[in-house]
């Protein structure tokens, strides 16, 4: 999955139970909250990344609060469970892109904070907002996929111009159901204009 990513938190350490604040801020693009702007917040998502591997016997459970698509503060996503023996550089949940968002939520302009009810030994875990642009499937290893949105025009996404006049951070994010670590190679190509 190709996405543009709008925020990233510090590795929160998964050897401490309760609240860890992560108080993101506003992000500089996608940062509306009327629905018909192009710069609307509906579609920026939040998924977990295990920084450094997790290892214990107890599964944790996570809690976020953060501020909605509409500027609602303290929605709560439901809970994600941390799976034991999470390799590192794996997304959680499992199996999942995002974390689910509140009934009748599209999006996140901001992560509040994190609750963590297990305690696990060893791990950390990294929180990111970012905004999904498009997704190319592959059902199989050694099988080369194309998604050229460049001769597709109704396809072609345009990078939203932040506040701060820069477009964004494009980030590959890939989702493998496998528990074999296995070799990707992306090729992008951009156009300007």
């Amino acid at each position: 999955m190709l996405t543009d990513l709008i925020w990233q938190s510090t590795a929160d350490n998964l050897g401490t139970t309760g609240v860890t604040i992560l108080n993101s801020t506003t992000p500089l693009r996608y940062e509306s909250t009327i629905s018909t702007a192009a710069n609307f917040a509906g579609g920026n998502m939040v998924f977990a990344e295990v920084i450094s591997s997790i290892g214990a016997a107890v599964s944790s459970y996570y809690l976020s609060s953060y501020v909605d698509n509409a500027g609602n503060v303290s929605s709560a996503t439901a809970g994600i469970i941390a799976s034991t023996a999470t390799l590192t550089g794996q997304i959680i949940p499992n199996g999942q892109l995002f974390l689910p968002l509140a009934n009748g939520d599209f999006g996140v302009l901001a992560l509040n904070e994190i609750n963590q009810q297990g305690l696990i030994s060893t791990g950390t875990v990294s929180f990111y907002i970012n905004r999904p642009i498009f997704f190319i499937p592959c059902p199989v290893n050694t099988l080369w996929v194309e998604r050229d949105t460049a001769t597709q025009l109704l396809s072609l996404f345009q990078l939203d111009l932040g506040s701060d006049n820069n477009l964004g951070c494009l980030s590959w994010a890939e989702f493998n159901a496998a528990s074999v670590a296995h070799n990707v190679i992306y090729q992008l190509r951009i156009t300007e204009g």
